[in-house]
């Protein structure tokens, strides 16, 4: 036997609204978060319409039967809207829950949601031939009704939808306001900013890793610093050696031009004062030499070279004859008239000492050298005499 509201009694007028009310059905038995256990099973009319079954057998009570068409049961503007809104909160929450690695706390609120969203779809979407709701309906609206009004978060549904028999087809206006009321709060968890997504926790390095960690950057920030160093030290040697290059450059132009003067008579500004020594000067690139043969000196005996006697004007060459005689050079041919001898004092000046030893293996190796005629057997023995540039 026919049922009075099948497709067959009367026409469909409303496809829209039996299409959206067919999505959420579908939603529903798709969607199975928390479903309520009042639910019905879903079955198709023989219009191809989704509606709740009966369901009969030991322990359980025959649920009227309903189908979504037009007529008495059609389903307004206003529910067909809230309908396929919250068909798609649940579709969302189902990816959402499913694609994303949330923490428990947000899945279990939005479980909840969807679970009340659900619940309303039944309550708006099971509405029997007479206009009527089903009883799986009715009793999770009476529920939901209860609960809204205990709260006070959500206005109070007018009627007892407790008994399946007194409820009126208005019910589903109220059921719209409260499926959108709940599809917004679904709608707003799943908006829920990213910052609330809880992220896999990646354990932090073991005080062994830290520990290699600060070696290895401890060995990175030496190594950087020996390399500045190196390269520091590479820029100031190379700027040594530009600076002596210059210096033995300039000695050797003074020095060429002191040989252009007479024996003696080598004016000041072609001859260089010798820094350890003060009043003592040298020609250029004599002066030169001696600086460094003193500082390999005092490296060794940890004091300067005593100068005796360095560069002599042709007067102070007359003076020395005068007083010395026979051991003093003639006037204008003594090496210390051209700048290039000196006397020594301070133990170099006695054959066999110490610094004289030192003196005598290391000088040559500054230009400095102790001439034939100055050696014990020579023909004027003078251990303090010293020339430099003038051959043995």
């Amino acid at each position: 036997m026919k049922h009075p509201h099948s497709a067959t009694a009367h026409p469909v007028t409303h496809p829209v609204a039996r299409c959206t009310a067919f999505a959420a059905v579908v939603a529903i038995g798709a969607l199975s978060m928390s479903a309520p256990a009042a639910a019905s099973p879903v079955a198709t009319t023989p219009d191809g319409v989704a509606a709740p079954t009966t369901r009969t057998g030991p322990g359980t009570t025959d649920i009227p039967s309903a189908t979504l068409a037009d007529g008495p049961g059609a389903l307004d503007a206003r529910t067909e809207r809230a309908l396929a809104d919250a068909t798609s909160a649940l579709v969302q929450a189902q990816h959402l829950t499913e694609a994303t690695d949330m923490g428990a706390k947000r899945a279990r609120r939005i479980e909840t949601a969807a679970a009340e969203v659900r619940e309303l779809v039944v309550t708006a979407t099971a509405v029997s031939a007479e206009g009527t709701l089903a009883a799986s309906a009715a009793a999770a609206l009476a529920d939901r009704t209860e609960r809204a009004s205990r709260t006070q978060e959500r206005s109070p549904v007018p009627g007892d939808a407790r008994r399946a028999d007194d409820a009126d087809p208005a019910n589903t206006e109220v059921s719209a306001a409260h499926l959108t009321e709940a599809t917004e709060t679904l709608s707003g968890l799943l908006r829920a900013p990213a910052g609330h997504t809880v992220s896999k926790v990646v354990p932090g390095p073991s005080k062994k890793e830290i520990a290699a960690q600060k070696a290895a950057a401890r060995a990175k920030a030496e190594a950087k610093a020996a390399a500045k160093a190196a390269k520091a030290a590479a820029k100031a040697e190379a700027k040594a050696r530009a600076r002596a290059q210059a210096d033995r450059k300039q000695a050797a132009a003074l020095a060429a031009r002191a040989t252009k003067h007479g024996n003696g008579r080598i004016p000041s500004n072609l001859l260089c004062d010798l820094s350890f020594a003060p009043g003592e000067e040298l020609r250029c690139d004599a002066a030169m030499a001696i600086e460094k043969l003193n500082a390999a000196f005092r490296a060794a005996f940890g004091r300067n070279l005593t100068v005796n006697d360095s560069y002599r004007s042709y007067a102070d060459q007359v003076a020395v004859a005068a007083t010395m005689g026979a051991l003093a050079a003639p006037p204008g041919t003594s090496n210390h008239g051209l700048g290039q001898a000196i006397d020594l004092g301070g133990g170099i000046s006695t054959f066999g000492s110490a610094e004289y030893r030192w003196m005598a293996a290391n000088a040559g190796k500054f230009g400095w050298i102790h001439p034939a005629w100055a050696e014990p057997g020579g023909s004027k023995p003078e251990a303090w005499h010293w020339e430099y540039g003038t051959g043995a």
